[in-house]
């Protein structure tokens, strides 16, 4: 079940990875090195994810963006697709069929693929915006000439993206997340198992990144990308662990608590 949980969260975070780092190619033309970076990373969680989940449904789909970003990542290296917005287009895209096909093998057992299908492009667009935005801010310490505009951009993206899984999240309560809760009294907040995890996930995964994303908004828009980097180092490990808490309470509730 561990290995499982933590493939299906390596696929979400290289899926959002490049589905965040062409958003924000498109709007910037970044240096070979940034796409390269993103699409090594890429690369990586969707090879742990094959390695690990190789039970999982969505074993294919991660084979597709394994290929995919394997491919992207050799015409980056040979000079193919540089300095073109063909290379943001392919990067989201790849990132979007990563975001959105295999939240569809996650529909439970009543029929309904809509709300498992919303937690993980939800999710995966959290973990991608986080990660995306933080090895950004890692350019701006070697280029101090670089224009603030992607790094706000991409702070943007981060707040855009904390809201709609704290909404996902909201709605999944309302579609019987408060049912699976079962609270009958205040101390079952400890001693029930689903609501422990739920209170942790909300805390690390919800409220935190929202409080965080609002933070690094600010500093990047003071131009203190140091501090931002910083609070997205901080942001990632937060979401990390709220989504990988968020992979398990997907598979007991489907997606209701997510």
């Amino acid at each position: 079940m561990i290995s499982g949980l933590t493939a299906a969260l390596a696929a979400r975070l290289g899926a959002g990875i490049l589905l965040a780092g062409g958003l924000i190619g498109a709007r910037w033309p970044a240096p070979p090195s940034y796409s390269r970076f993103l699409l090594t990373a890429a690369t990586i969680c969707f090879g742990v994810a094959l390695v690990l989940g190789t039970s999982r449904p969505e074993f294919w789909t991660w084979v597709v963006l394994l290929l995919g970003a394997s491919g992207l990542r050799l015409s980056v290296t040979r000079g193919t697709l540089l300095g073109s917005g063909r290379l943001a287009l392919l990067l989201a895209g790849v990132g979007l069929l990563g975001a959105t096909v295999p939240g569809v093998f996650a529909a439970t057992g009543d029929g309904s693929a809509l709300l498992p299908a919303l937690a993980h492009f939800a999710g995966t667009v959290l973990l991608g915006t986080t990660a995306a935005a933080m090895v950004l801010g890692h350019w701006y310490l070697v280029d101090t000439a670089l224009s603030i505009r992607p790094l706000l951009f991409a702070a943007n993206l981060f707040c855009a993206a904390a809201l709609l899984r704290a909404a996902v999240a909201l709605l999944g309560l309302g579609a019987g997340g408060a049912r699976e809760l079962a609270l009958s009294q205040p101390a079952d907040l400890i001693y029930s198992t689903t609501a422990l995890f739920f209170s942790f996930r909300v805390i690390t995964g919800l409220v935190a990144p929202l409080v965080v994303s609002w933070l690094v908004r600010g500093t990047v828009r003071i131009r203190s990308t140091q501090s931002a980097t910083g609070l997205l180092y901080v942001a990632l490990i937060l979401v990390l662990f709220g989504e990988l808490t968020a992979v398990f309470l997907e598979g007991v509730t489907g997606a209701r608590l997510s």
